[in-house]
């Protein structure tokens, strides 16, 4: 049985939805900006919230890992409020 983990973080933001939903931040719909690293994904969220500068939206950082068999896949998503 072959066995594929991927793994990478995205960031996300509240636009001005007041915190209701979240958008992916970077990139487009189909081809999301995704990092190598957590450091990188903070780095990145946090620089485009102080250029956002707007206090009602939320950033977080997103961590994602797929775990994928030839017969299941399962995705874990974990964020940290930026």
């Amino acid at each position: 049985m072959s066995y594929t983990m991927v793994e990478f973080w995205t960031v996300e933001d509240t636009g001005w939805s007041n915190g209701v939903s979240w958008f992916r931040s970077g990139g487009t719909e189909m081809n999301p900006l995704r990092f190598d690293s957590y450091k990188a994904a903070f780095d990145y969220a946090k620089r485009k919230k102080e250029e956002f500068k707007r206090p009602a939206t939320l950033w977080r950082v997103v961590h994602t890992t797929i775990d994928r068999t030839e017969t299941r896949e399962v995705t874990t998503r974990e964020w940290t409020i930026v």
